[in-house]
Order: structure tokens, then C-alpha cells, then sequence
């Protein structure tokens, strides 16, 4: 899934992650109760999955990725996310480097832009 970056927030002109109107892949997506939606999506440096609010994108009605499972953590927050990134500790291993979950990621990944 793809999202066009709208606005950046408060009263930016740049950021180090973001571009204004520029698209992003959508690698996963999480609601929190009583909070706003957040997506994870590949960064300007065209490599690192970072969590954004949803409010600065814009989507055209597009379908989840079918490869998509929803889980239900605690305190109610859901994501949506490839089945093999669902693991409690899928993005603390990811960001630990961990060779195995880096080469998951990176196969997921690898699938989400050829689908495209």
C-alpha cells in the first residue's frame, strides 16, 4: 500500500524522514485505542521503517496486502502487518540487527515492491 506525505506537522518546512508530497510504501499499520493511527513506512533514506502518524498522508481506497494478519496486543493496540513481522519482538530484534529478522524483513519487503 502507498501513501502521498501531506504535511509534515507543526509549522516544518523539512524533515529528516519525511518529504512533502512525496509516496511511501506502507510496510505495516497500527491503531491504539484513544490514539491516532500510525503507519510504518520506508523513510527518504530508502531503507529504514519508521513509525508516523497517519494524519500527515493521504490514501486512495487500496486494499491491505493480502499476506496481511491482524494481532491484538495488549492494552487493545492492533496492527496490521505481514504475517512473519507479527512476533512480539519482531522490531526490537529488527532494529537489534538481528541477522534473521533482518533477512525477513528485508524478503517481505523485497515482495511488497515487486507487487507494486
Amino acid at each position: 500500500m502507498k501513501v502521498l506525505c501531506v504535511r509534515l506537522g507543526g509549522d516544518r518546512e523539512s524533515d529528516p524522514w519525511l518529504t512533502l508530497n512525496k509516496e511511501y510504501l506502507v510496510v505495516s499499520v497500527e491503531f491504539r485505542p484513544r490514539g491516532v493511527a500510525r503507519l510504518r513506512i520506508i523513510a527518504d533514506d530508502e531503507r529504514t521503517p519508521i513509525l508516523v502518524d497517519s494524519y500527515h498522508f493521504a490514501v486512495n481506497r487500496e486494499p491491505l496486502p493480502l499476506s496481511w494478519v491482524c494481532t491484538i496486543r495488549e492494552e487493545g493496540t492492533m496492527e496490521f502487518e505481514p504475517k512473519s513481522w507479527a512476533a512480539l519482538d519482531f522490531w526490537e530484534r529488527y532494529f537489534d540487527r538481528e541477522p534473521v529478522a533482518v533477512a525477513t524483513f528485508d524478503e517481505e519487503l523485497r515482495r511488497m515492491t515487486e507487487a507494486d
